[in-house]
C-alpha cells in the first residue's frame, strides 16, 4: 500500500482555520471550549497533512522487499536484465541487414 500526499488545500485549510479560530476565540466572539474544540480538529488536520507528505521509515521491519509492489518490480528487472544479456550474445545487427540486403537484390 502507498501513502498518497493530502492535497496542499487540506494543509493550508488546517493552518488557517487554527489561525482564525485562535484569534475568535482569543477576542472573545467564540466561547473557549469552542475554541479549544475547533483547534483541535484544526491542528489534527495539520499533523495528518505533514504526514502524509513524510516518507515512511525503511528499516529492517520496514525494507523495501516486504512490499508486494517491490517484489513484482524486482522480478520484472531481473528479467529485463536477463534478457538483456540474452540479446547481447546474438550476432550483430550489421551481419543481419547486410543479408537483407543481398535477399532483397535477387
Amino acid at each position: 500500500m502507498q501513502k498518497v500526499p493530502l492535497p496542499r488545500t487540506f494543509m493550508l485549510t488546517g493552518i488557517l482555520g487554527f489561525m482564525i479560530t485562535t484569534v475568535y476565540t482569543a477576542s472573545g466572539k467564540l466561547p473557549l471550549k469552542w475554541g479549544a474544540a475547533f483547534d483541535l480538529v484544526f491542528i489534527l488536520m495539520f499533523i495528518a497533512s505533514v504526514l502524509s507528505i513524510t516518507p515512511p521509515p525503511v528499516g529492517k521491519e520496514h525494507g523495501k522487499n516486504d512490499f508486494p509492489e517491490a517484489k513484482t518490480k524486482q522480478a520484472g528487472r531481473a528479467a529485463k536484465a536477463s534478457r538483456r544479456k540474452a540479446t547481447s550474445k546474438k550476432a550483430p545487427r550489421a551481419a543481419k541487414k547486410s543479408g537483407r540486403k543481398s535477399a532483397k537484390k535477387r
